[in-house]
């Protein structure tokens, strides 16, 4: 069947139906070891990524704002569409993400949304943000302490939406799940 959609025998099954075919491989593949991702050099994610997914179709930052019950920290225009979110338990992502494995917040596009859970000021992921040259459309703090006025700053000279959240990181998974 593979090979018939190869030769174009047969019509797309579209975008949506191989993400779900590889996802399931991939789940497979994890459910025996990961034997076929070790042999073929795939690693698997950094400790500090707790959840990452792409939706199968873009959604208004609005919407997701909604969903997680968000609100806008920066004075950053939120009318932008987000095609997937990763969430982040911040100080593991800063201590186990390399430049070289920084790359892999991103999944498929850079239009998504990376959630911090375990941040007390949102410094730190703001500069990491700052420094990098791949940007996410938005940034969300799930359940911050006092958020520092410098990362509300970097957000907006880097013109990305920051918002706040008073969800844990169960909680925002649980949430996203639902779009």
């Amino acid at each position: 069947m593979i090979s018939d959609y190869e030769a174009e025998r047969r019509q797309s099954p579209g975008a949506g139906f191989i993400r779900r075919y590889v996802d399931a491989l991939l789940a497979l593949d994890t459910e025996s070891g990961d034997r076929v991702s070790q042999r073929i050099g795939l690693r698997p994610h950094s400790e500090g990524i707790l959840g990452m997914r792409e939706f199968a179709v873009a959604i208004p930052l609005k919407t997701l704002a909604d969903q997680l019950s968000a609100r806008a920290l920066s004075r950053v225009d939120l009318h932008r569409d987000i095609h997937g979110f990763t969430l982040l338990d911040a100080p593991r992502a800063i201590l186990s993400l390399d430049a070289s494995r920084f790359v892999e917040v991103y999944g498929w596009s850079t239009q998504r949304a990376l959630i911090f859970s375990n941040v007390k000021y949102g410094r730190s992921p703001m500069v990491a943000i700052r420094a990098h040259p791949l940007k996410p459309a938005a940034v969300v703090f799930a359940a911050p302490g006092r958020v520092d006025p410098l990362a509300v700053r970097l957000s907006e000279v880097e013109n990305i939406p920051l918002l706040s959240t008073a969800l844990t990181a169960p909680a925002v998974l649980e949430r996203l799940e639902e779009l």
